[in-house]
């Protein structure tokens, strides 16, 4: 039953009643073989997912999978003995209902953990995320700025303000798979669905997966957090990441190259270590714009270096966009002046203006 406020009437404290009646129902016994927080908690999730809905916020609640990622999550009052010993490999956490858990310690915990998750993956591998305080030490300013360009050939190219410049490779994490992935889907379809050998061929397919995601993640953490750390201000440009992806024959590298989980991950990182994000407008031309007289061309996805028709430099699409980047923000004087500093954009006068012609990339 759905309120005017748009959630469940009485919200938490109504639906945490029908839980009681329920975990009394024998059908649901089962419910009781778990602790009551976690179950709360889910509660407390459905309670906001609702508030969100009719907020206009996001989409309209749904029941969670059991294939899918699992997760439970405990509150103070749930667990207890969180044992770590410096420099240890091991770390165990007593959980209510299920005693003493032995992890694999990462790193040692800062603070104690004000609450603690445990996760499920498809793949069968478990988790456990604490949520704790840590004071995180400013980095040391500096006057260095990043325009940072991001695509699908290469993860992201910097240009800086004092001319360096610098590529990050992109691992291409689902095309270098994509065959082995297929394979082992074609040899599923051949099984009948819920036997022993589909379930362990979905198993293999789920672990493909988690190779995937995590060599993915692996790249981009790695990328936002060194163009974080090194530069006080960094721009990058505003993305409409989801026209891409409705570019049929560009959805499955835009896809792979995860830019908009990038561009999120250098926001975070820019805030945790105090550095300056600066997002230019999504209507710049950046990769079209010749950063020398600021001639607009056509260029084609294929091209990848390119000499201007009208004063004959030659180009890297991503370098051009990255010093053009800094012509948008309006930090074009920071440039090294040995570096190509770009002249204003006049919509006027350049928008007429195209062409290009595409050379071997050297």
């Amino acid at each position: 039953m759905i309120s005017s406020k748009g959630f469940p009437t009485g919200g938490y404290q109504a639906l945490s009643a029908v839980l009681t009646q329920v975990k009394h129902d024998p059908d649901y016994a089962f419910l009781n073989e778990v602790s009551c927080v976690p179950l709360q908690q889910e509660v407390r999730r459905v309670e906001a997912a609702y508030k969100r809905f009719f907020g206009g916020e996001g989409g309209k609640p749904k029941y969670h999978g059991r294939h899918g990622s699992q997760s439970v999550e405990y509150t103070r009052s749930a667990f207890r003995n969180v044992e770590q010993a410096v420099n240890a490999r091991w770390g165990f956490v007593t959980l209510a209902k299920l005693g003493r858990t032995r992890f694999r310690s990462s790193r040692t915990l800062p603070s104690d953990p004000s609450s603690l998750t445990v996760i499920r993956d498809p793949d069968g591998t478990w988790h456990v995320s604490f949520v704790v305080k840590e004071k995180i030490e400013p980095l040391s300013a500096n006057n260095r700025i990043a325009a940072v360009d991001v695509g699908c050939r290469r993860l992201a190219s910097m240009v800086t303000s004092d001319g360096s410049r610098l590529l990050f490779d992109n691992p291409k994490a689902y095309a270098t798979r994509e065959r082995r992935l297929a394979r082992l889907q074609a040899k599923q379809a051949r099984m009948m669905k819920g036997s022993d050998k589909w379930v362990r061929c979905q198993h293999r397919i789920s672990s493909l997966h988690a190779r995937i995601r995590h060599t993915r993640m692996d790249a981009i953490a790695k990328t936002a957090s060194l163009i974080a750390r090194e530069n006080q201000t960094v721009i990058v440009e505003t993305l409409d990441v989801k026209s891409m992806l409705a570019n049929g024959p560009a959805r499955k590298p835009v896809a792979d190259a995860a830019m908009s989980m990038l561009l999120r991950l250098i926001g975070e990182q820019c805030d945790k270590h105090g550095r300056t994000l600066v997002k230019t407008s999504a209507d710049y031309p950046s990769t079209r714009r010749c950063s020398n007289c600021g001639r607009l061309a056509d260029i084609p996805l294929n091209i990848t270096v390119w000499q201007c028709a009208e004063c004959g430099v030659i180009l890297d699409r991503d370098f051009n966009a990255c010093v053009n980047l800094f012509d948008a923000a309006g930090l074009a004087e920071s440039l090294n002046a040995q570096d190509a500093s770009p002249a204003r954009w006049e919509p006027t006068e350049h928008s007429g203006k195209t062409g290009c012609v595409g050379i071997p990339v050297l």
